[in-house]
């Protein structure tokens, strides 16, 4: 991809920060930090089209965007695409017409705005996908959970409290986001080697109402329910309540770390959550965009690690 002729960069203070809370564990990450009097670039501009700020953790991943963009001295234009495809079309247009150096999209769908990135890409604009891909050819990187092996805790998790034998409710996301299909194939991979049974799969669209109206349904029609899987913690949290309502005992494990959940999962009312780092993935994103604007090699794919978290015994 053709990009604009840059001044060589000066030599860069490495900052190595190790960090780490009480429930995740994390990897070294290694920081640039900025020199403001000699910058090898004027003004870069850095978009990123969000799929819903109504979700907490992808509020979150916004945060930590908008923190590490502060560090480096870079302008970001922040877009809600609001769970609408057509509306990340027109963010995406947006985007383009502003001439940005770097967009970091989190789709909302994995195939609407392809051609978009096709133009972009053509416009000599780099683009970076975050927590969801999308099917092109021309992203440069791609920043995410390991969603397949988030999926395979939570199978393992439930696998070990049911003691391999019981029967599951799985609450889907969004059709055709990458991040749902693959913690749905990991989960899969490991419950299908069990005796554990996945008796009714429904789409909840990662929205607590809709998760607990789904729940509501499936309790009416199953007398028997072990466990139930949700694809993120809105859902899962949606779930519970429909659960407590009911007056029944069902092991809930949600996906991604929120705070919401963790709070359940300490007062003994949910069971598990794999958590993810929306702050962290944000802060890639924007330190895998300096790289870009600074014509340095990227990895194609950047993993950022996760963990299941359970109820602390004290």
């Amino acid at each position: 991809m053709r990009r604009k002729t840059l001044m060589m960069m000066s030599v860069f203070i490495v900052i190595l920060i190790i960090s780490g809370c009480q429930f995740i564990d994390q990897n070294e990450t290694v920081e640039m930090t900025p020199i403001e009097e000699s910058k090898p670039y004027e003004n870069p501009k850095i978009g990123l089209v969000v799929s819903t700020l109504q979700n907490p953790f992808f509020v979150e991943m916004k945060d930590g965007a908008v923190e590490q963009a502060e560090v480096y001295g870079l302008e970001l234009i922040v877009l809600d695409s609001r769970n609408d495809s057509k509306r990340e079309q027109e963010n995406l247009e947006k985007l383009i017409s502003e001439k940005v150096d770097v967009i970091i999209l989190n789709p909302t769908d994995s195939v609407a705005s392809i051609s978009l990135v096709d133009v972009a890409n053509k416009s000599n604009i780099d683009i970076i996908t975050i927590d969801r891909e999308i099917e092109s050819d021309c992203v440069s990187s791609h920043i995410a959970s390991d969603n397949y092996k988030g999926g395979r805790l939570a199978g393992h998790y439930i696998s070990e409290q049911l003691a391999g034998r019981g029967t599951i409710a799985e609450l889907l996301g969004i059709s055709g986001v990458s991040a749902d299909v693959e913690r749905g194939e990991g989960f899969h991979s490991v419950i299908e080697e069990t005796n554990v049974d996945v008796v009714v799969q429904k789409t909840a669209d990662f929205d607590r109402e809709t998760g607990q109206r789904l729940m509501t349904e499936i309790l009416a029609e199953y007398e028997e329910l072990d466990a139930v899987f949700a694809h993120n913690d809105e859902m899962a949290l949606g779930a519970l309540k429909a659960i407590t309502i009911a007056g029944r005992d069902i092991i809930v494990v949600g996906f991604d770390g929120a705070d919401d959940a963790i709070i359940a999962i300490q007062d003994g009312s949910m069971a598990a959550t794999v958590a993810q780092q929306p702050i962290e993935i944000g802060k890639v994103g924007i330190r895998t965009a300096w790289r870009l604007v600074n014509e340095e090699t990227v990895e194609e794919i950047k993993l950022v690690p996760l963990k299941l978290i359970t109820r602390l015994i004290e």
